[in-house]
């Protein structure tokens, strides 16, 4: 749990690095304030805002496929 949640964590930090401190970052705002005024720091709040929900409510599954023989020994030494 607490790998995911810190993996989310480092994901939201590169996301703001990039957006805030990188060229590209900088020409988005750019365009942002360019389309319509007030729309870069209404983005910005929005996201601000939706960033709790992204680090509590973001979860991570992991799925492999086994052939079915492998997965019954699997099942059948879980409990020794």
């Amino acid at each position: 749990m607490y790998d995911d949640f810190m993996e989310v964590q480092y994901g939201l930090q590169c996301l703001s690095d990039a957006y805030l401190k990188s060229e590209t970052g900088k020409k988005f705002q750019s365009v942002l304030n360019h389309l319509f005024a007030g729309l870069r720091p209404e983005i910005e709040q929005l996201f601000d805002r939706c960033q709790i929900h992204l680090r509590t409510d973001t979860y991570f599954m992991c799925v492999s496929e086994h052939k079915l023989a492998k997965v019954l020994q699997m099942i059948s030494t879980m409990g020794r």
